[in-house]
């Protein structure tokens, strides 16, 4: 793996200091807005390592979009209006949809009876029903969210992270589309 440039690991370290104290150094907040934002920095540093012309126009975007986000998280730690209200509120919906996917409840396999080939019974339909319309209630709610959050990004030049949850279940739940 090739060295990334000294500038890219510089702004990397600024921003995780900066998100430390735009939360008051609150150690779960700033690991969940750490979280938040990784995502984003990995895909600059893919960018960051090919560079065509193309590559340079968005990163040129990029670059932009992370100092007005330096700029937003610096007035959070200055001040407790709006800006640090909502990387709290950021922080909490990070620690909340963690929370829902570590609350999924998942069936021990019974290597007897495949799930594939199960007769379900009334009582299980019915519950399956009813976890096919939750499922169908949380894309409802966050489809809305996600609009918000592109409109602001737009409007204001900066980015706000995105969500990516990780460990087994995550993937698990993932690649079932759940």
């Amino acid at each position: 793996m090739t060295r990334l440039v000294s500038e890219f690991t510089s702004l990397y370290r600024l921003f995780l200091r900066t998100v430390s104290t735009s939360v008051l150094h609150h150690p779960q907040a700033t690991r969940n807005l750490r979280r938040l934002w990784r995502p984003v920095f990995e895909a600059g540093a893919r960018v960051q390592q090919s560079p065509c012309d193309s590559q340079r126009t968005w990163l040129k975007l990029w670059n932009s979009r992370m100092n007005n986000t330096l700029a937003l998280l610096y007035n959070s730690s200055q001040t407790r209006g709006l800006s640090h209200n909502l990387t709290r509120n950021l922080a909490w919906l990070v620690s909340s949809e963690q929370q829902r996917v570590r609350a999924y409840k998942l069936k021990a396999w019974d290597p007897k009876h495949p799930h594939a080939f199960t007769n379900l019974t009334e009582k299980a339909k019915k519950k399956q029903e009813e976890e096919s319309k939750f499922k169908e209630f949380v894309a409802r709610s966050w489809a809305p969210l996600n609009r918000v959050v592109e409109l602001a990004e737009a409007k204001g030049g900066l980015t706000l992270g995105r969500i990516r949850v990780k460990g087994w279940k995550a993937k698990f739940l993932h690649d079932r589309g759940l």
